[in-house]
């Protein structure tokens, strides 16, 4: 019997990354995306803290400077990463909040929500 090759399993045999949905929807899509490859720049490459330049970081996420800027104020202010700047001249040293992310998947009721700058009412995305 033959093995049904799938979309999926084609990609999955290439480098890929996970976009949590929970997560996505309380920061969007570019901070889950840093999130996602921050967490594995610390997990595979580095112990704790690292250093990644931003011209790195958009050219691995195809994202803009902007983009990459915003996603770490969200991430900052979600408590999911911290930043340091640290050396001279002095650089953001970055670290992934393992036990805040922990603590939102499993009780996102501990979690302010976020206001959904898409909607131009003000409202705040409740449903996480």
């Amino acid at each position: 019997m033959k093995k049904e090759i799938t979309v999926k399993h084609i990609l999955g045999e290439q480098a890929y990354w996970v976009i949590n949905k929970k997560m996505f929807k309380y920061v969007g899509l570019e901070a889950t995306l840093l999130l996602q490859h921050f967490s594995d720049l610390q997990q595979n490459i580095f112990d704790g803290e690292f250093y990644q330049q931003h011209d790195r970081i958009a050219e691995e996420l195809d994202l803009s400077r902007r983009k990459i800027e915003n996603a770490i104020n969200v991430l900052r202010e979600s408590g999911f990463l911290s930043v340091k700047r640290k050396g001279l001249p002095a650089k953001n040293y970055y670290k992934v909040e393992a036990a805040n992310i922990a603590t939102f998947l499993m009780y996102d009721d501990l979690f302010v929500p976020r206001p959904n700058k898409n909607n131009i009412l003000g409202a705040t995305n409740i449903t996480v």
